[in-house]
């Protein structure tokens, strides 16, 4: 699996961290490499806070509780992943 050195050895988890965040972390990887870490990602959010950082939001929707969209350094929506914003000009 392609995947940056925190999650090839995930031995931060051992420390019980209250604050998790990832920055894309599912960057390159196959849709079963996705998938599995949405699911491992799901699981390990139960237990503490998790930010996430990605852009793709198929991916975001099954493991978010709320989801912030920013534009330009500033807050464009926030709310569930339910929401459906309109493409921002630059």
């Amino acid at each position: 699996m392609a995947r940056s050195s925190g999650w090839r050895s995930p031995c931060w988890l051992a420390q019980e961290p209250k604050l998790l965040l990832l920055d894309e972390p599912v960057a390159g990887m196959t849709r079963r490499e996705r998938d599995r870490t949405g699911e491992l990602l799901h699981a390990i959010s139960a237990a503490r806070s998790t930010l996430v950082v990605e852009h793709d939001m198929e991916f975001v929707a099954p493991v978010r509780h709320t989801v912030t969209v920013l534009h330009g350094g500033k807050v464009a929506v926030r709310g569930p992943v339910s929401i459906r914003c309109k493409p921002m000009s630059a």
